[in-house]
Parts: structure tokens; C-alpha cells; sequence
């Protein structure tokens, strides 16, 4: 018997897809989908029992929907793999008593003060931290020591962060936010090189990690910038930030799941802890990690979420597959360019190894504030960091080139 399951969908529905097949194993599954209209749905949705169409973005609408195709259709499972669809899905699993990720486990992952307040608890370094709920909890703050960062608790990407130098500054932005208790956060500022480890989780065990390194600093999305990140090969770093991501699990007692996690290495070779989602990571990261191992991280958390077994999904996971090094590269469009932003022509993929890409014909030349707001995105790969360094730069550089895009 296939297991009803509720599957709130925020992303575009193509990230359910890979190579021709769904990855909602429908075999298995008896899928009701809750999607929107801009990119939630495609030709043939046959692999979902229902589908329902509306405005995810109206939270009230959407979690009262969603309370009612679990009770009329006797939902035992919520998938929810969007940072803004966590909190919903835990409220739906806690309030029908339903397995997965319920809403004391879920802030964890959502709230950086409680997310930090536990990890520093159990012996894991993060950036010194402290709510601000009044513009007067910033006295308690020592800009002595450096830069620090003020931004939302419950923040997605670069949105509403900002770095700021003094407490006359912090002050200022504070102001200019005009927030409400409970919605901001500030924390010291990191120098360092930024990671993220990508891991799935079964048993309370970190069954499979891919660690990465991002190419510009957290937050650095800019109109008309390059950013992204490429796969690390194991060593001894490797291996200390598998272990740091594994304390995190054990920290919030996760005992399935996937986990974006973003660390940084310092100078004076210290791991400190940046953030840490209960989902698979943005952008193009799922494309490289799929890429570099053959694991799937939407599949892997579609299972995990579903409750099926993660064992045969990270069989492929043994070793690396064609190359030591793969990189996933998305280019922010301008405002003087907009969508129409000259890419690099299909002809010449080969020449940067580039294995996939993906263009965004809707997208503009707003100011960026998420990974997701490229026009461009390719994944392309390379022997060494090296000759990665190289092949990037070139790419850089064709991107800019008046050349046809090649979606002409």
C-alpha cells in the first residue's frame, strides 16, 4: 500500500525531476501536491495524486489548505523542502502528531538564536551572538572587537543582513528596519574562508557529506557578480567539518533528514559555525553534489521526509565520478542588461567542461538577495582547484563577451 503523503512545493517543480524520471517515487507514495502557479506545475504531473494550485506565498491560505487535504486524504507524511516551508510542515506534523520534523526540532533550524544557544551549549564553536529586541540590547554588544553582523533571526540568504562596523551604525540600520522584538539578531563577524556541508542523515548518523567552498563571501550576491562554490576532496578538513556537522546533528537530535550547513575556516585555522538548514541546498548546489557523487539531495530528503530508506539512494556516493573537482557558477543579471544578458554559446561548453546550465528568462536586474535570483547557472568541472581556478576565470570572462545566448 502507498503511503499518503502531503508534499508543499516552493520551489520550481523541475527540482522534482532529474535526468527524465520524478523523483517522488510514485510506486511507493501517494502524493497530494500543493505547488503555485509561477513554475509549480509542468505537462504531465501524472506521478502526484492531486495537485493543487494556489498562492503559497499567503501563509494563512496555504496552511489551512494543507490542513485540509491531510485530514480528507488521510495524509501520514509532510515533504516540505523549502527554508520557508519548514516551520509550516512541522506545525502541520505537530499538530496531527505526524513523524518528521515537528516544531521544537524545527526552530532549532530556523531561529539563529535558538540554533546557536544550543550548538554553543554543546561545545561548538559560533560567532559570539545576542538577541536584539530593543535598540538598547546593542549597548551590550563590543564593536571593540571587530565588525559584527546584525540581521533577521529567522533570515533566508543575504535578506535584511548587513555588516555593520560600529554601534552608531548598527544603530542606524536598526532604525531603518524598524523591527519588532524578536526579529533580529547580531553576531561577530568571521574572517574566513566559507563552507558548506551538505548531508543526509539517517539514524542520527551523517550517512553521507559533501563539503564545498564557497567562491565569495556569505551574502555576497551583487547585480551583475559571479558567485557559487566548488566540491572539496577529502583530507583532514574534509573530515573535521564532517565532524562538526555530525556534533550539529547530534546537538538538535535529528534523527532523518537532509542539512545545508555553512562554516567558516579562519585564518588561524579554527572551524567556526555560520548557519544550518534542514533542507537541501539552494542554487545549483543539489546539481554539482549529483555531479561529483551521484547523490540526488532532493531525492534523498523526498525519502527521508516520506520515511523510505536512504541506503540504496547513497550507494553511488562511493567514490567521485569522472573528475576531482566540480563547481556550480550563477551569474546575477544588471539592470542595464535585465534577462537578455549575453551568456556563453552552447557550442563552447566543451571548452570549460561545463555539464549543465540552466537560464532564467524571467529574471531582472533587481538587486539579489537569495543564490536563486541568478539569470545564468552552470555547472562545469576540472581536474584539480587549479585548473578550476582557470576554467572559471575564462568563463568569467566569455560570459561577458557579446555573444549569442545560447538559449537564441
Amino acid at each position: 500500500m502507498r503511503t499518503p503523503v502531503l508534499i508543499i512545493n516552493r520551489h520550481p517543480i523541475e527540482v522534482f525531476y532529474a535526468a527524465g524520471r520524478c523523483l517522488v517515487p510514485a510506486d511507493r507514495l501517494e502524493a497530494h501536491l500543493v505547488t503555485h502557479d509561477y513554475g509549480g506545475v509542468r505537462d504531465d504531473m501524472s506521478a502526484y495524486a492531486t495537485t493543487t494550485v494556489c498562492d503559497v506565498r499567503d501563509d494563512a491560505k496555504l496552511e489551512a489548505l494543507c490542513t485540509e487535504i491531510i485530514r480528507t486524504r488521510g495524509v501520514r507524511r509532510v515533504i516540505a523542502l523549502h527554508e520557508k516551508a519548514v516551520m509550516l510542515a512541522a506545525r502541520l506534523r505537530t499538530m496531527f502528531d505526524l513523524e518528521g520534523l515537528r516544531t521544537g526540532t524545527a526552530t532549532q533550524f530556523r531561529d539563529k538564536v535558538v540554533m546557536k544557544t544550543v550548538l554553543r551549549d554543546a561545545g561548538i564553536r559560533v560567532p559570539h551572538f545576542t538577541a536584539v529586541d530593543t535598540i538598547d540590547d546593542l549597548a551590550r554588544v563590543d564593536f571593540g572587537s571587530g565588525p559584527h553582523v546584525l540581521k533577521p533571526r529567522d533570515g533566508v540568504g543575504a535578506v535584511g543582513a548587513a555588516v555593520v562596523p560600529t554601534r552608531s551604525a548598527a544603530e542606524e540600520y536598526w532604525r531603518s528596519l524598524a523591527p519588532a522584538p524578536g526579529e533580529l539578531q547580531i553576531e561577530e563577524y568571521i574572517d574566513g574562508d566559507l563552507y558548506h556541508v551538505d548531508a543526509a542523515v539517517e539514524g542520527a548518523q551523517v550517512v553521507f557529506a559533501s563539503v564545498a567552498r564557497y567562491l565569495v563571501p556569505p551574502g555576497d550576491f551583487r547585480a551583475g557578480a559571479v558567485a557559487g562554490s566548488y566540491t572539496v576532496a577529502p583530507g583532514p578538513l574534509v573530515d573535521r567539518m564532517v565532524a562538526m556537522t555530525a556534533a550539529v546533528v547530534s546537538a538538535y537530535s535529528l534523527e532523518i533528514g537532509v542539512v545545508h550547513l555553512e562554516l567558516f575556516h579562519t585564518p588561524q585555522d579554527e572551524l567556526v559555525f555560520l548557519e544550518v538548514a534542514a533542507r537541501p541546498g539552494g542554487g545549483g548546489i543539489t546539481l554539482m553534489i549529483e555531479r561529483a557523487y551521484g547523490v540526488n539531495m532532493f531525492e534523498a530528503a523526498i525519502h527521508a521526509e516520506a520515511g523510505l530508506p536512504l541506503s540504496a539512494l547513497l550507494e553511488p556516493m562511493r567514490k567521485p565520478k569522472d573528475f576531482a573537482v566540480w563547481a556550480e557558477v550563477f551569474f546575477f543579471p544588471t539592470p542595464q542588461t535585465g534577462p537578455a544578458r549575453a551568456g556563453v554559446p552552447s557550442r563552447r561548453f566543451s571548452e570549460f567542461a561545463i555539464a549543465e546550465h540552466q537560464h532564467v528568462a524571467a529574471a531582472t536586474g533587481r538587486e539579489p538577495r537569495h543564490a536563486s535570483d541568478f539569470v545564468d547557472l552552470y555547472v562545469l568541472a576540472a581536474p584539480d582547484v587549479d585548473r578550476l581556478t582557470e576554467r572559471l576565470e575564462a568563463l568569467c570572462a566569455a560570459y561577458s563577451e557579446d555573444a549569442p545566448h545560447p538559449s537564441r
